[in-house]
């Protein structure tokens, strides 16, 4: 039944603990100095080859004009919701933080910062190059009210680092406590929606996978709060300028540009209830003999991204973003729609899995309606 099989991928995907694959070697994209130590400042040299922006406003690649005509020609009936993602877009996202958390303050890097202090200085370097954060600037011109957050690091299985920082910290006193979350709602979907939008399109279904490019990136922050997005990397500082992984109204704030599918769906007429979103991945399915149908929803989706300067991940890797298939990976399971089974892919890995084939096609035929 439905509800055995929702029970079985939800348990294993939480109980999951995929093997870890042999990590890539890090090649740096940038030809920077050597750097003798990363708790201190590398001197003038390195600092004359490393990119630079001053710019600590920055500005959305989505256009709000077009959206707004565009939700208009569509006949969009939340005009309540036009209006604040375009006031977001004009004018920076207000990230709600309210109170003494503004105040100033200084935090250290995490331990993990200086683990992969390379991929870290190479990430930074494509931040600043691409716009997402400003500087390098010298502490002595900080502003007064500026909150210097620490950075932690997750080494991606590709080699490089994400670098995630850390608003949680001073406690009591962070970025992260002066906001209330309840005024950034989600309503993202889930695995039990996914599965039951398996279920009605039923087995050699096909299924796709879009995805945004540096999703937080699409929406800069008000200049006001630019100031409480610091940090300091190499005896310099920095400031993101976009929307901050790890932020607590960072989710709710991106959350509101799904009115981009809600637009998608309107221009390609297709059914909404065969398509979820979970924060920048729409993933949608539609039974055997529909894959036609499921292509021009793919381009109608690329075409008002396009259209309004969504920057959308390439297909060149699957396990982020796929066109119409019968295979591929959806909130972290793996699904296969001829064979009607699903696994776990082991991280950076894709194709493994942590479960046998005989294992998950048992679970899988479980559902009555479309186990044949």
């Amino acid at each position: 039944m439905l509800q055995s099989w929702i029970h079985h991928i939800t348990r294993a995907v939480a109980a999951a603990d995929p093997s870890i694959p042999a990590k890539k070697v890090f090649s740096p994209k940038h030809k920077l100095p050597p750097v003798a130590s990363y708790r201190l400042d590398p001197g003038p040299e390195f600092w004359s080859r490393f990119p630079c922006n001053p710019c600590l406003v920055g500005k959305s690649s989505i256009d709000p004009s077009k959206l707004r005509n565009l939700a208009f020609s569509l006949g969009f009936k939340n005009q309540t919701l036009v209006d604040t993602v375009c006031r977001d877009l004009v004018d920076g996202a207000d990230i709600g933080c309210r109170g003494p958390a503004r105040l100033p303050s200084v935090s250290s890097n995490a331990p993990s910062a200086y683990e992969f202090p390379e991929q870290i200085t190479d990430s930074i370097a494509d931040w600043i190059l691409a716009g997402f954060a400003a500087g390098p600037f010298h502490p002595n011109e900080r502003p007064p009210d500026a909150k210097v957050n620490g950075i932690m690091c997750r080494e991606k299985p590709n080699g490089s680092a994400r670098i995630i920082l850390n608003l949680s910290s001073p406690k009591g006193k962070s970025v992260n406590d002066g906001v209330n979350g309840e005024d950034f709602p989600t309503s993202m979907s889930s695995i039990r929606k996914w599965l039951e939008i398996l279920d009605r399109a039923g087995r050699h279904c096909v299924i796709l996978k879009l995805d945004w490019a540096s999703a937080y990136k699409h929406l800069a922050v008000k200049p006001q709060d630019v100031v409480l997005q610091y940090f300091n990397w190499l005896g310099r500082d920095f400031a993101e300028v976009w929307l901050v992984f790890g932020g607590r109204s960072s989710a709710g704030l991106y959350d509101r540009l799904a009115l981009v599918l809600a637009l998608v769906l309107l221009f390609a007429v297709f059914p909404g209830d065969q398509v979820i979103q979970y924060l920048d991945d729409v993933c949608a399915a539609a039974p055997q003999g529909s894959k036609a149908t499921l292509h021009n929803f793919e381009r109608a989706y690329r075409s008002v991204a396009n259209h309004l300067g969504v920057q959308l991940a390439p297909t060149t890797d699957p396990d982020k973003a796929f066109s119409p298939c019968t295979d591929g990976v959806v909130l972290g399971v793996r699904y296969d729609t001829r064979n009607w089974t699903w696994c776990i892919p082991a991280e950076g890995a894709p194709g493994s899995s942590t479960r046998s084939a005989a294992w998950t096609r048992s679970l899988m035929s479980a559902n009555t309606k479309s186990g044949q």
